[in-house]
């Protein structure tokens, strides 16, 4: 019944596969697709049943032992507190060093401002620079040509 002749291969066992795979094999593929499509419909169910199972036990166990749930809790109170602890001790460190940084350039600016008088000619701080694109020094302001379509004035002379 098989299409091939598989009497020269070393086992039988090979012979059972391949004559399964040749008469069976699009009815394995379909039954394949069918359980995988079963399976994901199904997925959400199973773990809510597996989620309940375990809740329900988690319950029954601090049913019968409460001193064991009492000694959850205590740790988790702990726990919760040390973290709060360190978080506060790292806050009030960043606070520390932004205090720090505050003052310096508070004092940078205020040293920067003792050299200065009332009414005292300040310092020029812009300096003029070469810079390429804004043309000859002369000439402040920037003028665009005119929109016009004729040269040197009105059209209609």
């Amino acid at each position: 019944m098989t299409m091939f002749d598989y009497e020269g291969t070393e086992s039988h066992f090979y012979n059972k596969i391949i004559f399964t795979l040749e008469n069976y094999g699009w009815y394995l593929l379909i039954a394949s697709v069918l359980l995988m499509y079963v399976y994901q419909k199904l997925q959400p169910f199973i773990y809510t049943y597996l989620e309940s199972k375990r809740n329900d036990a988690y319950a029954a166990e601090y049913h019968k032992n409460p001193d064991l749930f009492a000694a959850k809790i205590v740790a988790q109170q702990e726990h919760a507190a040390k973290l709060q602890e360190q978080y506060s001790k790292l806050a009030e460190e960043y606070q520390k060093k932004k205090e720090k940084r505050e003052t310096k350039k508070r004092e940078e600016w205020l040293s920067k401002q003792s050299g200065y008088r009332l009414g005292s000619a300040k310092e020029n701080t812009l300096k003029t620079e070469y810079n390429p694109l804004m043309g000859d020094s002369s000439s402040k302001s920037y003028r665009p040509q005119r929109k016009s379509p004729c040269s040197g004035g009105g059209c209609g002379k």
